[in-house]
C-alpha cells in the first residue's frame, strides 16, 4: 500500500478523525516494509498482519459470483492472521488479492518464491500468479507459479523459482482462491506468508520422496540458473543387484530422450573396482557393477548422491551430469563410492528428468532439486 499524502490543517482548526486515521494506516505501511527489508522480501504486508477497516493493506480484493474472503485468524502460518477466499460454485470460484504496489524488478533474473495455502476440503482449487509490467506499467504477461487443482487440507508451503521476462521491470502477485473452472468441489482456501526475492546462492526448487515408486519425475526445470543440483538421500530399491537410471526429456517428460555416454567409475571396501562405461545408452547409469552386483536393499544406509546437471537450458550446447554417490553394494553388502560423467549426445535444451530402477520401484528416498545461482 502507497504512502498516503496528508494535508497539514489550517492553524486553529481541529484535526480531523480521518487525518489521524490516515498516519496510522500510514505507520502500517511502514511497519509492513520493516517486515519486508527485514526478510529480504519484496512483497508488501505479505502475511496480511495489517490491516484497515477489516482489509489487509497493500492488497487490492476482488470476489467473483458468489464468492466471498476475509481475514483468518484461526488457520495462520506466520504471525497471528492469513487471507481466505470462498466460493460457492465451481464455475464462478471463490476471488482474488493482489498487490497493489508496483513491486521493482529486473529483466531476465531469476527470482524465489514462496507460500503456504491450505484448503478446507479436498479439490477446491487455489493458485498464485505473478503479472509483469514494463517500464510504463504496462502489462506484459503472467507467470503462474503454482496452481492446485486439489490444493492441501492444511497449511502446507510451496517454493519454487521464476525468470522475470526480460522487459519487466514491476511486477504485481495474485493469489487466487477457487480458481474459476479449476477443481470439483467448492469450499475455503487460505493464504499466508507470501514471499518474493532475487534468488542467490543455492536456491531449493523441489522435494519429492519415494514411497515403492516407479519413478521419481522433475518437470518444467527453471531455467536461468548456472546449474541445477540434484540431492539424493538414503534411496532404497525394491529389487537388489539394480542400477539407478536417469533420463531427461525436451517435451517436458511428453517422451523421454535415449543415446547417452557414461563414464562411471567407482570402488568397493577391499578395493574391487566398479566400471560402467558404454556408449548411446537408453538411461544414463548413476552406480556402477562388478557385472553382477548393484543396489542393495537394505535401508541402514541406502545410495546417496549429489548430481550436478549442466547446460540444460543452453540450445547450442550438450547437456552434462557429473555426480558423486555412496551407498552399499549388493555383493555382500559392502560400502562402496562412485563418481561419474554422463552426457546426453545431442544440442539442444532440457526440460525435465526423471530417475528410476532398472529393475523393479524405488523402495524409499528423498530427491531435492536445487538451482545454484
Amino acid at each position: 500500500m502507497a504512502i498516503i499524502s496528508i494535508t497539514d490543517p489550517t492553524v486553529g482548526d481541529p484535526t480531523e478523525l480521518q487525518k489521524f486515521l490516515d498516519v496510522l494506516a500510514n505507520q502500517r505501511t511502514l511497519d509492513a516494509g520493516v517486515d519486508v527489508a527485514s526478510r529480504g522480501n519484496l512483497v508488501v504486508n505479505g502475511s496480511f498482519e495489517s490491516a484497515s477497516g477489516g482489509t489487509p493493506t497493500g492488497w487490492t480484493f476482488t470476489d467473483y459470483t458468489g464468492g466471498s474472503h476475509a481475514i483468518d485468524t484461526t488457520n495462520h502460518a506466520h504471525g497471528a492472521r492469513a487471507i481466505s477466499f470462498t466460493s460457492t460454485s465451481t464455475a464462478n470460484g471463490g476471488g482474488y488479492c493482489e498487490s497493489s504496489d508496483f513491486l521493482e524488478v529486473t529483466g531476465s533474473e531469476v527470482y524465489y518464491w514462496f507460500a503456504f495455502r491450505m484448503a478446507s476440503a479436498a479439490n477446491v482449487s487455489a493458485q498464485i500468479t505473478a503479472r509483469w509490467y514494463d517500464s510504463s506499467q504496462t502489462f506484459i504477461s503472467s507467470s503462474t507459479l503454482f496452481q492446485d487443482t486439489s490444493a492441501p487440507t492444511s497449511l502446507t508451503s510451496k517454493e519454487g523459482v521464476v525468470t522475470s521476462p526480460s522487459t519487466a521491470r514491476y511486477v504485481k502477485f495474485r493469489a487466487e482462491g477457487g480458481v474459476p473452472g479449476v477443481g470439483t468441489a467448492t469450499g475455503t482456501i487460505t493464504f499466508d506468508d507470501i514471499r518474493f526475492r532475487l534468488a542467490h546462492g543455492k536456491q531449493k526448487i523441489s522435494v519429492k520422496s519415494a514411497s515403492s515408486s516407479p519413478m521419481i519425475e522433475f518437470t518444467d526445470l527453471p531455467t536461468g540458473f548456472a546449474y541445477l543440483e540434484v540431492f539424493i538421500k538414503h534411496l532404497v530399491p525394491a529389487t537388489g543387484a539394480t542400477q539407478l537410471n536417469m533420463e531427461m526429456s525436451n517435451d517436458n517428460g511428453s517422451t523421454w530422450l535415449t543415446g547417452y555416454d557414461n563414464a562411471v567409475h567407482g570402488i568397493r571396501t577391499g578395493g574391487t573396482t566398479l566400471t560402467y562405461t558404454s556408449a548411446s545408452t537408453l538411461k544414463m547409469v548413476l552406480n556402477p557393477s562388478d557385472g553382477t552386483s548393484g543396489l542393495s536393499t537394505l535401508a541402514s544406509l541406502g545410495y546417496g548422491a549429489v548430481l550436478k546437471l549442466i547446460g540444460i537450458d543452453n540450445a547450442s550446447k550438450y547437456t552434462n551430469v557429473d555426480f558423486r554417490a555412496a551407498y552399499l553394494d549388493s555383493s555382500a553388502n559392502d560400502y562402496a563410492t562412485a563418481t561419474g560423467h554422463c552426457g546426453y549426445l545431442t544440442i539442444g535444451t532440457i526440460n525435465a528428468i526423471r530417475f528410476s530402477m532398472s529393475s523393479g520401484n524405488i523402495s524409499s528416498g528423498e530427491f531435492v532439486l536445487y538451482g545454484i545461482v
